[in-house]
C-alpha cells in the first residue's frame, strides 16, 4: 500500500488542535486552515517543508504545541530524517496530549523502529489500546504498521490477519486492491501444511484466503481441477474481497507458468576448451529428453565457439526457439546479461553475479524472470560447508586450500558466509602449486611449527639435545580442506601424523573424484564432503537413467560424470521453474534439491557424505539451505 497510507493519512485527517477534539473542521466557511500549506506540502512529498511548516505553527499556537510537533516528526520521518524526527517526539509533553494523539506517538516511534529494521521493537509500540472514537484514518494507519513490522519480524500469518482486519478501515478502491495483493503476496510465502492448520481454526473472510491459497499452491500445474475448485470456492465464499482483485491473477499466472516449451535451444561452446565438459551436459540433457515418453519439445543445439553469442542466441530464436538453455561460460552469460534484451526465457548454465532485476524482469506483465541462472560453482558448496560445521556445534575454523586462484575463491566463499555464521578462522595454510613435502602446511596449520621452535629454543639454552613431542594447537574444531583427491590423500595422513584426526575435517565435491576407488580413498577416511546425489546417493547411482549412461557412454567411468547430472537437471527442471520460483518449493534433482532465489539463481542443496573404508557414506543432515 503506498506510504501516504501507513503514516501520512494521520497527518492529513487528525487534527492539531486542542485536546478534546480529534478531527479539524472550521468552525465557519470563511474560516483558513492554518494547515492548509504544511497538506500541501505533504501531498507534494515535500516532507521537509511540511516539518518546517507545523513546528512554525507549533510555535505560534502555545494551545496545539505537542501535536502540531507530532506532525512534524511524521514529516520527518517521511522524509527520512529520523534522528530530527528522534530529537522531537524525546521533548514531546505527553501529559497535553489526547488517548488518540498518544496512539499517534506511538506510531511514529512504531514507523521509526521499522525504518531501523527492529521490527520487535514496533510492535512493542504498537502493543495499545485504541480509543473507542478513534477515526476510521487512523485505524487503517494503525493496522497497516502492525502488518508491516509484523512481516518484517517474520510473522507472516500475523500480518495476514493484521491486513485482513485492515480490510474495514479502508474506502478507496485502490487501497482495497492494494491490499487484497499485499494479503496474497503474503499468504503464497506459507507453506500448504501451515494454511491448513490455521484453516482448521478459522471461519469467515479469513477461512476463505486460506482456503484460496491452498487451492492456488496444490493445484497451481492443473488448470482444469483449479478452474473447478475455483468454481466451487466461489460458491461457498459469495463476495468474497478476492474475486475481483485476486482470482483473475490466478488464471493470469498460471497461463504464464504452465507454458511447456515446443523448441528448446542448447547453447554450448564445443571448442577445445569446453569440448568435453560440453559434450557430457549435451549427452545428460539428450538422455533426459530421451527419458521424456510424450509431448517433447524439439531440440537444436548451437555451437557457440563458432559465432558470438548474442548472434547464436538471435539465430536460434529466429529459427523458432522458445526457450534457451546456455550458454555456459561465464563472460557468454556476462555479455547475454549485458545485452539487456532477452525476447525469450533462458537459463544460462553458469552464474553471473552482477544482474539487475531489469534484466530478470525484462517484461513487466510475466510474473517470472526472463533469465534463470543454473551452475555447480565451488563457492555455493563452501557456503553449505559453513552452515554444516555450524550445524554439527563448530566455531574455530583452521583451513587448508591450494595457493591458486580457485583456492582464493573458495577461502573467500568461506570466510565470507562463516563470519555471518559467527564462526572464527583461526588459520589458514595455502599449499603452492610445486609443494612437495606436505608436512609444511600441515605444521603452520596446527602450530606444530611453533611448538618444535620452541623445543629448539631450549635446547640452545640447555647446550643439549632436549627430547620434545610436538604439540598441536588445542584450540580448533574443524578442519576445512578445499582441494583435490590427490592432494587429500597426502594431507590427511599428515594430520593424522601430527595427532589431528580427532577434529573434524570437511570439504567440498572436488575431495571426491566421482568414481569410486576405496583403496586410494582409505587415505582420506572420516572426511565428511558435500556433494550431489548422482555420484554419491545409492537412490540416483543405480536409476534406470545412470544405468543407461553407465551402459552406452561409461559414464560413470568419466572424469566429467557430475556435468551429465548437470545436463540433466537442466532439461528436468524447466517445466518447475515457475513452480519453484512462485511457491518457494524444491525440486529433487540429480545435482542436489533445487531451488530458486527472487533474482533467478537456482540453488542446490548437496547430500552430506563421510569416507568410510575408502567409500562414500550418506550422513543425514537435517539442514535446509
Amino acid at each position: 500500500m503506498r506510504r501516504l497510507t501507513i503514516l501520512c493519512i494521520i497527518l492529513l485527517v487528525l487534527s492539531g488542535c486542542g485536546p478534546g477534539t480529534a478531527i479539524k473542521e472550521p468552525t465557519d466557511l470563511g474560516e483558513a486552515d492554518p494547515e492548509q500549506q504544511a497538506r500541501e506540502y505533504l501531498l507534494a512529498q515535500n516532507y521537509s517543508a511540511a516539518a518546517e511548516e507545523y513546528l512554525q505553527l507549533a510555535e505560534h499556537d502555545t494551545k496545539n504545541t505537542e501535536p502540531y510537533r507530532l506532525k512534524a516528526a511524521g514529516a520527518y520521518i517521511e522524509g527520512n530524517e529520523t534522528e530530527l524526527a528522534k530529537q522531537l517526539l524525546a521533548n514531546i509533553n505527553q501529559d497535553k496530549l489526547t488517548n488518540i494523539q498518544i496512539a499517534q506517538n506511538n506510531i511514529l516511534y512504531a514507523r521509526i523502529a521499522i525504518n531501523e529494521n527492529e521490527p520487535a521493537n514496533a510492535l512493542n509500540w504498537l502493543d495499545i489500546d485504541l480509543p473507542a472514537d478513534t477515526p476510521r484514518p487512523f485505524l487503517a494507519a494503525y493496522h497497516e504498521t502492525r502488518a508491516v513490522a509484523y512481516e518484517q519480524n517474520k510473522e507472516i500469518l500475523n500480518a495476514v490477519y493484521e491486513r485482513i482486519n485492515l480490510e474495514r478501515f479502508l474506502d478507496i478502491t485502490e487501497e482495497f486492491r492494494e491490499n487484497h495483493q499485499s494479503i496474497w503476496r503474503l499468504l503464497s510465502q506459507i507453506s500448504v501444511p501451515e494454511l491448513e492448520q490455521q484453516r482448521m481454526v478459522s471461519s469467515g473472510d479469513t477461512m476463505g484466503w486460506l482456503e484460496l491459497a491452498i487451492l492456488t499452491k496444490t493445484m497451481l500445474h492443473n488448470r482444469v481441477n483449479l478452474e473447478s475448485a475455483i468454481d466451487a470456492w466461489i460458491q461457498r465464499y459469495p463476495g468474497h474481497a478476492a474475486q475481483e482483485y485476486i482470482i483473475p491473477g490466478i488464471f493470469t499466472l498460471v497461463e504464464q507458468i504452465n507454458v511447456q516449451p515446443h523448441h528448446i535451444a542448447l547453447l554450448l561452446p564445443f571448442g577445445e576448451q569446453y569440448r568435453e565438459i560440453s559434450s557430457a551436459i549435451r549427452e545428460g540433457f539428450l538422455a533426459a529428453w530421451y527419458e521424456t515418453s510424450t509431448d517433447k519439445p524439439v531440440i537444436k543445439i548451437y555451437d557457440t565457439d563458432k559465432q558470438n553469442i548474442l548472434v547464436a542466441y538471435q539465430t536460434a530464436v529466429d529459427e523458432g526457439a522458445d526457450f534457451i538453455v546456455g550458454p555456459l561460460e561465464k563472460e557468454a552469460v556476462a555479455e547475454l546479461i549485458g545485452n539487456g534484451n532477452l525476447p525469450v526465457r533462458t537459463l544460462a548454465l553458469n552464474r553471473y553475479e552482477t544482474i539487475t532485476e531489469e534484466i530478470t524482469k525484462t517484461n513487466p506483465t510475466s510474473v517470472l524472470p526472463v533469465i534463470f541462472q543454473f551452475s555447480l560453482l565451488p563457492e555455493d558448496e563452501a557456503y553449505q560447508v559453513a552452515e554444516r560445521a555450524l550445524f554439527d556445534g563448530h566455531i574455530h575454523a583452521l583451513i587448508i586450500t591450494p595457493d591458486t586462484t580457485w583456492g582464493e575463491r573458495i577461502y573467500n566463499a568461506f570466510n565470507s558466509h562463516w563470519e555471518k555464521l559467527g564462526g572464527k578462522i583461526l588459520e589458514h595454510a595455502r599449499i603452492g602449486t610445486d609443494t612437495q613435502d606436505y608436512s609444511i602446511p600441515v605444521k603452520l596449520l596446527l602450530n606444530i611449527d611453533k611448538s618444535e621452535q620452541r623445543a629448539d629454543r631450549l635446547t640452545a639454552v640447555m647446550g643439549r639435545k632436549i627430547f620434545s613431542e610436538p604439540r598441536r594447537r588445542q584450540d580448533a574444531d574443524f578442519i576445512f580442506i578445499a582441494a583435490t583427491p590427490v592432494i587429500a590423500r597426502q594431507l590427511l595422513p599428515q594430520l593424522r601424523y601430527y595427532r589431528a584426526d580427532d577434529i573434524d575435517t570437511y570439504s567440498i565435491s572436488s575431495v571426491y573424484t566421482g568414481i569410486p576407488d576405496p583403496e586410494a580413498d582409505n587415505d582420506i577416511n572420516e572426511v565428511i564432503f558435500a556433494d550431489m546425489p548422482w555420484v554419491v546417493d545409492p537412490g540416483h547411482l543405480y536409476s534406470p537413467l545412470q544405468q543407461t549412461l553407465n551402459n552406452n557412454l561409461e559414464q560413470d567411468e568419466s572424469a566429467f560424470r557430475r556435468l551429465y547430472a548437470f545436463g540433466i537437471d537442466a532439461y528436468r527442471i524447466i517445466p518447475h521453474l515457475g513452480r519453484l520460483f512462485m511457491q518457494n518449493e524444491q525440486y529433487e534433482g540429480e545435482t542436489g534439491l533445487l531451488k530458486t532465489t527472487k533474482d533467478g539463481h537456482i540453488q542446490r542443496q548437496l547430500t552430506w557424505t563421510k569416507f568410510v573404508n575408502g567409500t562414500p557414506q550418506l550422513l543425514d543432515t537435517g539442514i535446509i539451505h
